[in-house]
Order: structure tokens, then C-alpha cells, then sequence
């Protein structure tokens, strides 16, 4: 199922250290006060099961005309980026699993898999959309 989710990113600066380029994905509560920026804990938020490496990073920024946020130590904040949310089925066991894979931009994307606490947590938001079963299985960036 098509989707529109938020991301935001971030380069994380360590000293003596290569940096570490954060993606999250927040699937928005509809429900609940989006007002508090970082206080919304009722929204689901991801991670990608494949990390950003500079070359996404600089790709990302630079496709949606944000280069000069690249040093931003503070990230920035995408709004209705394409998705497509699921359910899939590892074919070794039959057991199901939830995804969302985002279009960071043309054509990058990155899967981002609910854990079991986050699965079993959305009876309890309203997400404007519900998971269903993919017809075909995503593959891993």
C-alpha cells in the first residue's frame, strides 16, 4: 500500500570517527498533538535495516535541493515522502513481518521493519492507514 510518511535526517559528528548518518521514519499518530516537536510519543518511529553512508547522504540532500543543510548539525525534516507499507511473509517459516520502505529520493530507498512491541502497539494508534499483505516481497537496500 502507497503511503506518505515523514523522515528526518541527520549527520552525526564524532570526534576521530567517520560520521553516522541517522534516518528515522515516523509514522504519524493522526490522533494525537503533532505541536510538541520531539514530544510525540505516540507517533512509531523506524529505523532502516541498511545505514545511510555519505554518498545517500549527500544524494538525499542534494536531489531535493537541501545542500546547504548538509552541515546543519540539527538535521531537517522531510514531510510526505512516498512509502510503500506491508506485510510480508519470510518464506522459510511462513511468519509474517511489517515494512515500510521509503523513497528517500530517486530511486534510494531504504526498508525499515516494525519490531514486535511496535507491531503489537498499532491497535492503539491511527496511523490513517493500516497494514495489509504485500503481493510481493520487498528486497533489502
Amino acid at each position: 500500500m502507497q503511503v506518505k510518511v515523514e523522515f528526518t535526517l541527520k549527520a552525526v559528528q564524532r570526534k576521530g570517527l567517520t560520521p553516522r548518518y541517522e534516518l528515522n521514519v515516523i509514522l504519524k499518530d493522526i490522533n494525537a498533538n503533532q505541536r510538541t516537536f520531539g514530544k510525540n510519543y505516540s507517533n512509531i518511529e523506524l529505523i532502516p535495516a541498511k545505514p545511510l553512508d555519505m554518498g545517500d547522504y549527500q544524494l538525499i540532500c542534494n536531489e531535493r535541493g537541501l545542500g546547504d543543510l548538509m552541515q546543519n548539525t540539527k538535521g531537517f525534516r522531510i514531510k510526505d515522502a512516498n512509502a510503500e507499507a506491508g506485510i510480508g511473509t519470510y518464506a522459510e517459516t511462513g511468519d509474517k513481518y511489517y515494512f515500510v520502505k521509503v523513497e528517500l529520493c530517486k530511486d534510494l530507498y531504504r526498508t525499515c521493519y516494525l519490531s514486535e512491541s511496535q507491531v503489537r502497539n498499532l491497535k492503539y494508534v491511527d496511523l490513517g492507514f493500516e497494514f495489509s499483505e504485500a503481493e510481493i516481497n520487498p528486497t533489502v537496500e
